[in-house]
């Protein structure tokens, strides 16, 4: 397949054009159909082709203009400076950042900024690229992205195209719902997961998915090595890939490739024996959480010690032991924000598998309603009602899918509460 560099425009970028009359829908086109041919060239193991196509995705016009609207306009952080402070809004700006970004093995330190954790007062970092690195960030995950996708695990759900927290639930549910007897699960959770991750582990599996090329792994060695500025205090980096790139969370994914394949092929020798019964084991992974699912307990016991000693082989990152931890499905575990469990029904005999808000997320949510009706009681009802509609259809939305009936109604009971107070106090 041929791929025009200039499809939509002409060879050179033209600032005289208005930057809203590109033909964005060209651009995504060409962007879309170049990363298509490079996952095919990686399913065909054809890699010199792939190394041919990176060049031209590399130079081309079209995949810098759509990087730098993504970061500019597209992404929800679009208005939050780097360390220089800068943040693009003229179409000016824009061409000119366009025109000149480029992989260029250089990186700016980050500004770390500290922000709470949900449902706990610990805060933690996130590291705030500027503008230029957000580019080029995106180039370089938008050029790599394919290849990683092909080779990819198939049960890692977090940060990965057309893939959602939902998903993962539906692949607990095809892992749970059809033993009769309940599972074993093992709840894991990685500590500091973006931040503690190896330098060369990473760039050993990035390699290891064909991407070998000087320029990328000069490129990522420094984005890892940029060091962050937190309170005006430059501080050194040597790992991780903090979180608030563009790019760390496919990094992230790419550095824990091949956990998943580990545990199959673990688990189907386990103790030196081919046994049909572990066609059941399942693990199931969104970023820093993931599930192992047996019906034995001995295998998801020992699933996890391997884990732990394939982490410890140079990966960097460990399991957070306080949220690590083995039960069974009768008793249900929350995972992303559900609650995931299997109740005995007909007197014990039968097990019926549901999916609920988790505890923690109905509190967060009442929370979050309670702050905003706090915050505008001198604003009308209408105004008031306005602001909530929406955090309230989200979340309801977000849920729809899951057993949430019982919980929407004590939504409703404490909304009704928490408005009649409102209406009382705007009457007096």
């Amino acid at each position: 397949m041929k791929h025009n560099n200039n499809s939509s425009l002409d060879a050179k970028l033209r600032p005289q054009l208005q930057w809203n009359q590109i033909n964005w829908v060209k651009v995504e086109k060409f962007v879309l159909r170049l990363e298509r041919s490079i996952a095919k060239a990686v399913e065909h193991h054809d890699f010199a082709t792939v190394a041919k196509l990176r060049r031209i995705f590399r130079t081309s016009n079209n995949v810098r203009l759509l990087s730098v609207r993504k970061v500019t306009q597209d992404n929800r952080g679009k208005r939050t400076a780097g360390v220089d402070g800068k943040v693009i809004t003229s179409e000016k700006d824009r061409w000119q950042l366009a025109s000149n970004v480029s992989i260029d093995g250089k990186s700016n330190p980050l500004l770390r900024v500290w922000i709470p954790k949900s449902n706990s007062k610990e805060l933690r970092p996130l590291g705030i690229p500027t503008i230029e690195d957000r580019v080029k960030q995106m180039m370089l995950k938008l050029e790599i992205e394919p290849i990683y996708e092909v080779q990819a695990e198939p049960n890692v759900y977090g940060f990965r195209p057309a893939r959602s927290v939902h998903d993962a639930i539906e692949a607990c549910f095809i892992a749970i719902g059809c033993k009769k007897e309940g599972a074993w699960v093992l709840e894991g959770d990685f500590s500091k997961f973006f931040d503690n991750i190896n330098k060369e582990h990473m760039l050993k599996m990035i390699e290891s998915l064909g991407i070998t090329d000087k320029e990328t792994l000069q490129q990522v060695q420094a984005w890892i090595k940029s060091g962050v500025i937190d309170k005006e205090v430059f501080t050194k980096t040597d790992k991780g890939t903090p979180q608030g790139g563009v790019i760390s969370p496919l990094l992230a994914n790419i550095a824990l490739h091949g956990m998943e394949n580990m545990l199959h092929d673990w688990v189907d020798t386990w103790k030196g024996t081919k046994r049909s019964n572990h066609q059941g084991f399942s693990v199931i992974r969104y970023a820093d959480d993931f599930v192992v699912i047996h019906k034995e307990r001995a295998v998801v016991e020992e699933a996890k010690q391997r884990i732990e000693e394939w982490l410890d082989n140079g990966v960097g990152v460990k399991l957070n032991q306080t949220k690590t931890k083995i039960t069974h499905t009768t008793k249900g575990f929350d995972f992303l924000g559900f609650n995931v469990r299997q109740y005995r029904v007909n007197n014990g005999s039968q097990l019926k598998f549901l999916t609920k808000p988790s505890k923690d997320k109905v509190i967060a949510h009442m929370e979050s309603i309670r702050q905003v009706t706090k915050t505008m009681r001198a604003v009308s009802t209408e105004t008031l009602i306005d602001k909530l509609n929406p955090i309230i259809t989200g979340w309801s939305n977000y849920y729809s899918s899951a057993a949430s009936k019982k919980s929407l109604n004590c939504c409703d009971n404490q909304m009704f509460i928490k408005l009649s107070v409102f209406l009382d106090a705007a009457l007096e």
